[in-house]
């Protein structure tokens, strides 16, 4: 079944994890998908993989936090797919430890990429948006963004950053149709095993969950009728 007004979409870091899952569930319901990364490696394999469902997908190459670089990837994907109805910022990443312990050249990569990335993609594309009467950005933050648990202040900072550029934004777009929505998943993906060793140093618990059901709860938030809004959403692990 077609998605509600979601014909194109474009997904930063979308060359695997969450993004290549999340254009995966896109693709099976008929959405043509655009997906952008820093690196190159992954983005034709999943584009390849994204057009067996019988789906348009292109790809770009692109540094989400340089503005020109922004500019460039879009102008593109909106050349092949003729519009952007929804824009899924996933590009970001992770810190690990405590702040004493995070290398401050990390850190300013976490920033640049969660919080510069998610500025400047919704800044380049909230006017095509307009433009075309409406849109959906999705933007994925993380539950440390909202909730302080150990070793958490380093990299839980941007995402809270993330988390608060989505609720000010969506006061923002409102009146041109455009609705902003804010995923915040606990740990997706397998631990490593000296992932384990740092989290159990911090007392933090390490159960996870998989890119599979993180995307499954991303498109739910998407495929909404127009009178209701899944405005922000935390998902974490039972345990079960």
């Amino acid at each position: 079944m077609p998605l509600r007004r979601i014909r194109t979409a474009l997904i930063t870091g979308g060359g695997r994890g969450l993004g290549a899952e999340i254009g995966s569930l896109l693709a099976e319901r008929g959405v043509a998908v655009g997906i952008t990364s820093r690196s190159a490696t992954d983005l034709e394999a999943t584009c390849d993989r994204l057009r067996t469902s019988g789906s348009t997908c292109v790809w770009r190459q692109c540094d989400a936090a340089v503005p020109e670089s922004v500019a460039e990837a879009l102008t593109g994907i909106v050349h092949d797919l003729g519009s952007v109805d929804l824009l899924v910022n996933n590009a970001g990443g992770w810190v690990r430890g405590t702040l004493e312990a995070t290398d401050p050249g990390q850190f300013r990569a976490l920033v640049e990429a969660c919080v510069l990335g998610t500025f400047n993609f919704c800044f380049a594309t909230i006017p095509y948006m307009k433009a075309a009467g409406g849109g959906f950005i999705l933007n994925i933050g993380s539950t440390a963004g909202v909730e302080w648990f150990p070793g958490s202040a380093a990299a839980g900072a941007p995402k809270a950053a993330v988390c608060d550029l989505s609720r000010r934004l969506r006061q923002e777009v409102a009146e041109h149709g455009i609705r902003v929505a804010l995923l915040n998943p606990a740990r997706i993906g397998k631990w490593s095993a000296a992932e384990e060793l740092e989290s159990r140093r911090c007392g933090a618990r390490f159960l996870s969950l998989s890119h599979r059901q993180v995307a499954a709860i991303a498109l739910f938030m998407i495929d909404q009728p127009e009178n209701v809004a899944i405005t922000e959403l935390s998902v974490v692990p039972t345990g079960a």
